[in-house]
C-alpha cells in the first residue's frame, strides 16, 4: 500500500504541473496504472474510498448557495436540465446495448453523463466490477476535459483569476466549522452505511455542508484544496487499479465506446440547448456549458473565462452531481431487489413443493 501511495503522489504531482484541470488525478490514475502492468502490485485501504467521499461531497455541499439557486435557476432550467441528462443518458444505453453489445447494467452505468466516484462507489458494490465502464467514463471525462482546457487556456488569464496557494487557502479555512461538519458527515454516514446505503459519507458530505449553509449563512465550511488534491489523486490511484487488467484489444474497444459516447452527449448537449435557449430566452453557449457532461471545475473555469456567467454554469453543474450522487442509493437498491427475487421465488416454489408431498 506504501508504494502505490509513493506512486499516487509522483504521478499527481507531476499530473498537476501540467496545468490542466484535475491534472492531479489522470496523472495519479496513469502512473499507478503503468506500475501496477510492469513493476508492482497495486492496492489502497478501503477507507481510501470513504475519505473521499468526504471530502467531494463536503467540496460539493460547500458550493451550494440557496440565495444564488433562486436567483440564477428556475423551474424551466431544471427541467431543461433533467431533459438533457435524460436523453444523454438513453441515447448512450442505446449505443451501448445496441452497437457494443453490452449488458443492460453496463450500458445504464456507462451512458449516465459524469460523476466518476458515484460510478466507482456503484461498481464497487457490485460482486464482479465491470471495468469497461469506468474506462468509458476515464475517456469521457478525458476528452471533455481536454476540449475545455483547450478553450480556457486559448484566452488570456486575468489576475483575479490566478489561484492561491495551498498554504493561503488552508489559512482561510475555518478548522473548527470543517472539523464539525466532517465528524457529523462521518456519524451520519456509518448509520446510512449500516441500513446498507451505498456511498453514505459523500451523501451526508453533501446534505451537512449544504443544510449548514441553509441555516446558518455566516458559516463558511470549506474543504481545502490540499485535501481535495489528495482525494483525487486517490480516486485516480483507485481508477487505474480498477482498469488495470484491461487488455490492449480491450482498450481499444473501450476506448471507441468512450470517444462514441462522448461524441453521442455533445450532440444531445448542441440540441437540447439550442431548443430550451429558445424557449427560455437565455444564450445558447452558457446553456451548454452548464449542461455538458464535463466537470465541474473545468466547465467553471471555462465560463469563467469566456465571460459566460460562471455561477450559472456552475449552479447547473451541482444540481447535475447531487443528482448523479443519489443515484448509487437507486440503483444498488434496484439490483439486490433483483438479487433477492429469485430466492424468493426459489422459497415459494418450495414451500409449495412441501405443501403437494
Amino acid at each position: 500500500m506504501l508504494i502505490t501511495l509513493f506512486y499516487t503522489a509522483v504521478g499527481a504531482i507531476l499530473g498537476s504541473l501540467f496545468l490542466l484541470p484535475m491534472g492531479e488525478m489522470f496523472g495519479a490514475m496513469f502512473l499507478v496504472l503503468l506500475a501496477s502492468k510492469y513493476h508492482h502490485s497495486m492496492s489502497l485501504h478501503h477507507h481510501a474510498l470513504t475519505f473521499i467521499q468526504i471530502v467531494l461531497g463536503i467540496s460539493v455541499g460547500s458550493l451550494v448557495q440557496v440565495g444564488e439557486w433562486q436567483s440564477h435557476l428556475s423551474f424551466g432550467v431544471l427541467f431543461g436540465l433533467i431533459t438533457c441528462m435524460t436523453i444523454q443518458t438513453l441515447v448512450g444505453y442505446c449505443w451501448l446495448t445496441q452497437i457494443e453489445k453490452w449488458s443492460k447494467n453496463d450500458s445504464l452505468l456507462g451512458s449516465v453523463p459524469g460523476a466518476m466516484a458515484a460510478i466507482l462507489v456503484i461498481t464497487n458494490s457490485q460482486s464482479t466490477p465491470s471495468q469497461k465502464v469506468i474506462f468509458t467514463h476515464t475517456v469521457r471525462l478525458v476528452s471533455l476535459m481536454v476540449l475545455a482546457s483547450l478553450i480556457a487556456y486559448s484566452t488570456k488569464l486575468e489576475p483575479s483569476m490566478v489561484s492561491t496557494s495551498y498554504i493561503d487557502n488552508l489559512l482561510q479555512v475555518n478548522m473548527l466549522e470543517l472539523a464539525t461538519a466532517v465528524f457529523t458527515a462521518v456519524g451520519f454516514g456509518f448509520v446510512l452505511e449500516r441500513l446498507g446505503v451505498p456511498a453514505p459519507f459523500m451523501i451526508t458530505g453533501l446534505l451537512v455542508t449544504a443544510g449548514g449553509h441553509a441555516v446558518v449563512p455566516t458559516v463558511s465550511i470549506m474543504m481545502p484544496d490540499i485535501m481535495v488534491f489528495v482525494a483525487m489523486a486517490l480516486l485516480g490511484a483507485l481508477v487505474g487499479i480498477r482498469i488495470k487488467s484491461v487488455t490492449l484489444k480491450e482498450t481499444l474497444l473501450y476506448l471507441k465506446a468512450g470517444v462514441f459516447i462522448t461524441i453521442l452527449g455533445l450532440i444531445v448537449t448542441l440540441l437540447i440547448a439550442g431548443a430550451f435557449s429558445t424557449l427560455l430566452d437565455l444564450p445558447y453557449l452558457v446553456l451548454v456549458m452548464s449542461w455538458v457532461p464535463g466537470s465541474i471545475e473545468a466547465m467553471t473555469v471555462t465560463a469563467l473565462m469566456l465571460g459566460l456567467e460562471p455561477s450559472f454554469v456552475m449552479l447547473n453543474h451541482i444540481i447535475r452531481l447531487i443528482v448523479l450522487h443519489t443515484l448509487p442509493v437507486l440503483f444498488v437498491r434496484k439490483n439486490k431487489r433483483q438479487t433477492l427475487r429469485p430466492l424468493t421465488e426459489g422459497f415459494r416454489l418450495s414451500r409449495k413443493s412441501l405443501h403437494y408431498k
